[in-house]
This record gives C-alpha cells, structure tokens and sequence, in this order.
C-alpha cells in the first residue's frame, strides 16, 4: 500500500493506504483505511474512517464512523457517526453524535457525547465538563458531568455535577458539589435503591472534598487571586484621598460577587444561592447608602446561611 500526504490545501478521494498525513487544510472525499492517519490543521473526514492509529492535532471532523485502535485528538473534533477503538484520548474540545465503545477512554477538556461504553473512563480533569446521555463502564472517574445514568463497578464523581441515575456495584464516591435524583447499588443482580440514610461507607459510599471545587476558570482563578489585593488598594485610596473609610469598606463586597460571577458551571442549588447571596449584598448596601441606616439591617446577611442550609439537600 502506498503513502498520501498532503502539505497545504489538498484532497483525498479515499481508498486504502498505508501511512495518510496532512499538515494544513485536507479534505478526504470518500472512505478511508490506513495503518496511519495523522494530521495537523484542519482535516474534514466526509467517509469512513478505519486505521490502526489515528492522531490529531488542530480541527476535525468525521462525517461516518471512526474505527481505529488507538485515537489520539488534540484540539477540536466532531463526530457525527459511532466510535469503536482500543484507547480514545482527546485534550480539548469533543462532540460526538453518536456512541462511543473503547476499552479506555481519557477526556482532558470540554466533552459532549450521546453514550459512552468503555471499561475504562476517565474524565476528571480539573477543567472538565462532561455532557452526556449514559456513560457505562467498569471504572469511571467524572469531574463537572451532567449525564443522565452513569453505571459501574466503580464510580467516582465530583465537581458541581448533575448525575439523574447512579449505578454501581462496588464502590462510589461522592464530593459534595454532585446533585442526583437516585443511587442504586447493584448486588448479585439485584438492584437496591439507597436513601440518604444508607449513602454510608458500609454500604460503599464514600464522601470526599472536591480537591478542584472553586469551579473557577484557569484565568478565573488569576482574577479572583488579584481582587482582594485590589480592593485594599481601592480602599485604601478611598480612606486617605477622601476620608470615605465608611462606607469604602463596602468595596470588600466586591469579593464575594466576583467569586459568584466567575463561576464557570454553576448547580442549579449553587446558582440559587449565588443570587440570594448577591441580592441580599446589593440589598444592603442600596439601603445604607439611600438611607444612612446602617444598623440593624446588617441583620440581613443571616438570610445566607440560612438560604444555604434550605438548599443544600446532600446528607453531611
């Protein structure tokens, strides 16, 4: 079998090939098969695509199925047919349309999918989100999903996450931030629905402090750094240039409301509290400085704690 290559702007028309490579804008017309399929720029795949390995870097797309042993996409891929590999690795951004079957699947970045099957799945990555119908697998590890079942013998979820439907069999671990409708433990067969009561470690549950809870952006995490250090600064200048140390001291606000704003995914239990929380501050703040009543309104903050313990449903 012969080698293709396209530098620049070319097209494939299809066929069977040993080694495919695109550096720039490739078009391939019509069906696929390699032992080696890489590319770097934007690759557009209107066929079937089958190889050994498949390795992307840049932008592409797959108008049929993908079929290879190994997958390896670094940038943006959509998807619109099933996937079937050994190993499926993506760093960035993934849609797929269809199913995706590998027996090791590692996600770093933003994936949406239909079902995902595997024995291996992980996508945890701390800048993770994860959108999808069912994910099924032996070992699962999840970080910000929403995802309508998720079902394994070992399964762990954290971040803010919206799971409808856990399944597992052996084990499960939980952080805090994971919002759920039903918890269902699957002993010889039998599936065993657990109350809240029963999320316990005998029962294999596990709770645990999201290490990545912030829920902030990489460049979220830089502001929300930098805004305390620019608040004293403002007060501070407020104070000594204009003798205003109250009310400036209210710029310290500033802090919490940044936090909420930065958000990058937000529960709907956290997007609740996030605006009572911002209301109860602005609140405050329009009466004191409208009226000069300061005092007793700042009573008004015991509505957060309070707001937080209505809506936060989890058992700890």
């Amino acid at each position: 079998m012969e080698n293709v290559r396209i530098s620049g702007n070319g097209t494939i028309n299809g066929g069977e090939y040993n080694e495919v490579r695109v550096a720039g804008n490739g078009e391939v017309t019509g069906d696929i098969k390699a032992v080696l399929i890489r590319g770097s720029g934007n690759i557009d795949f209107q066929g079937h695509v089958e190889c050994d390995d498949f390795d992307i870097s840049g932008h592409v797309e797959i108008a049929n199925f993908l079929k290879a042993k190994n997958v390896d996409i670094s940038g943006h891929c959509e998807l619109e047919g099933e996937v079937n590999a050994d190993k499926f690795t993506c760093y960035g951004h993934c849609e797929l349309e269809g199913d995706i079957n590998a027996d090791k699947i590692d996600v770093k970045g933003h994936g949406e999918f239909k079902n995902v099957y595997g024995d291996t799945i992980i996508m945890d990555y701390p800048r993770n989100k994860v959108e999808a119908n069912e994910i099924e697998a032996t070992s699962i590890s999840l970080y910000r999903a929403e995802v309508n079942r998720v079902c394994g013998d070992n399964v762990k979820i954290v971040g803010i996450s919206d799971v409808k439907v856990i399944e597992f069999k052996e084990s499960l671990t939980l952080s805090k931030e994971v919002e759920y409708e039903r918890i269902i433990k699957i002993e010889n067969g039998i599936e065993k629905e657990l109350t809240k009561e029963k999320l316990t470690t005998e029962n294999g549950v596990t709770f645990v402090i999201d290490e990545n809870k912030s829920g902030y952006t990489r460049v979220g995490k830089k502001i929300m750094g930098i805004t305390p250090l620019l608040c004293v600064v403002a007060f501070l200048l407020i104070g000594f240039v204009w003798g205003y140390w109250h009310p400036g001291w209210l710029v310290f606000l500033l802090i919490p409301i940044m936090s909420d704003i930065l958000k990058s995914r937000r529960s709907v239990a956290h997007a609740i509290k996030s605006i009572i929380n911002t209301a109860v501050i602005v609140a405050y703040v329009c009466i004191g400085v409208l009226t000069g009543v300061w005092h007793p309104t700042w009573l008004m903050f015991f509505i957060i704690p309070i707001t937080n313990i209505i809506v936060d449903k989890k058992p700890y």
